[in-house]
């Protein structure tokens, strides 16, 4: 789970990779990687589950946590 808004030219997406930053150079192996993803023509479904739902679900993925907390806020500030 990343969190970032649709950009005009696609989208835009935080994500923790640890010490390990992106270069230029990192993106024709993950353009592979995506269009090898797109073949597979994998299912993708959408879960509407309840906050407290989700956080049992990642009870032992901290960094999932508090994605789904910068997530719940944000729908709570966007309700005001």
């Amino acid at each position: 789970m990343t969190i970032g808004p649709a950009l005009e030219e696609g989208f835009y997406y935080d994500c923790f990779m640890g010490e390990r930053t992106l270069h230029e150079d990192d993106k024709g192996l993950i353009s592979k990687t995506m269009n090898n993803f797109i073949k597979e023509k994998q299912n993708f479904e959408r879960v509407v589950v309840s906050r407290e739902e989700a956080l049992g679900r990642f009870m032992n993925k901290p960094k999932m946590n508090t994605a789904i907390a910068h997530v719940w806020l944000i729908c709570l500030l966007q309700k005001v």
